[in-house]
């Protein structure tokens, strides 16, 4: 990677406003960020600031209307931002979806109507999004909660997670088709005429590789990226059940670095009891963060059996200071 990013920052300039890339660029900026906190060259910081400079501006506005593009490029300002310390690219991003969602949002599972691109007058449910777009807009959606430390971000991402992805594939993830409708009855090869941006069919369950050929080598991850995103570091050494699924992790934790490990069991979201078990090798003391989603409006804690008083709202994290 190393030797790869030091190649792309002898490109001149140009070389970032070609193709697809120029406004896909947050991608590359996530890798470059996270090989600088690996290593600390310097260089990799100054190559992320030229790709900011010469990558389409997501920052004053929203530079193109193609749904995947959108999906992923949004989440750009607010990752330079971390570079840069100014909140106005956090906020960036936050309004850029705002726009987006409150435009064209109107139907229900955390997309938008985005049928490859979006078209002003069309954005009631009847119109789709594409499977490409679930992926990079949960990926989004995690990113931007680690980035923002707001959890309504990790919200919006169970919200296409739970409702909309799934219906893209069939259960053995061997098809899937190019667009998911809210309203949507007739699951067959035939041409919806204008009422998708495409002209080619793009609703019957197929093996993607041959007819949707840009899907593959996005659906794959989406479980993956969800999975790697269920538990978060945190800056005062403790950890955060950021998504919820069974799972186990180990990390490390408190003043001393100890290694803990926590097996969560549930079958969230079919079930809204989740349950961990905490262990370390020797006694510690660190923070464990447990977001409460907003449709949470009466969360209920027991340690040990025992019920616990808490004061948990929606849309917070309920933090607790584990002594085990």
């Amino acid at each position: 990677m190393m030797r790869y990013f030091k190649w792309q920052s002898q490109q001149p300039d140009r070389a970032f406003h070609v193709g697809w890339g120029s406004v896909r660029w947050a991608d590359n900026m996530a890798e470059i960020y996270w090989l600088y906190n690996k290593t600390g060259a310097a260089w990799l910081l100054d190559l992320a600031r030229r790709i900011h400079e010469n990558s389409v501006n997501y920052t004053d506005g929203v530079p193109t209307w193609h749904n995947v593009n959108l999906a992923q490029g949004i989440r750009e300002p607010a990752e330079y931002g971390m570079q840069a310390r100014d909140p106005k690219f956090l906020d960036a991003t936050e309004k850029n979806y705002a726009l987006i969602t409150g435009t064209w949002g109107q139907f229900p599972g955390g997309g938008f109507a985005g049928d490859e691109n979006i078209r002003k007058p069309y954005r009631d449910p009847r119109q789709g999004f594409e499977t490409c777009g679930f992926v990079e807009f949960m990926h989004t959606f995690e990113m931007m909660t680690h980035l923002s430390g707001e959890p309504v971000w990790a919200d919006r991402c169970e919200d296409i997670a739970f409702n909309s992805f799934p219906a893209a594939l069939t259960p053995d993830h061997k098809a899937t088709h190019y667009i998911t409708c809210a309203n949507c009855v007739q699951l067959d090869n035939g041409k919806k005429g204008r009422q998708f941006d495409n002209r080619f069919p793009m609703l019957a369950y197929k093996p993607g590789i041959h007819d949707y050929r840009c899907c593959p080598h996005n659906l794959g991850m989406g479980w993956p990226y969800y999975a790697e995103e269920l538990w978060l570091a945190t800056g005062d050494r403790g950890l955060c059940a950021s998504l919820y699924a069974a799972s186990e992790v180990t990390a490390a934790v408190g003043d001393a670095g100890a290694a803990a490990t926590i097996i969560e069991e549930t079958d969230y979201p079919f079930g809204e009891t989740v349950t961990l078990r905490v262990s370390v090798p020797k006694p510690t003391s660190f923070p464990l963060y447990l977001r409460i989603p907003r449709w949470c409006a009466d969360a209920a804690l027991a340690v040990n059996g025992a019920p616990a008083a808490v004061r948990a709202r929606p849309l917070s994290y309920l933090v607790l200071r584990l002594l085990v």
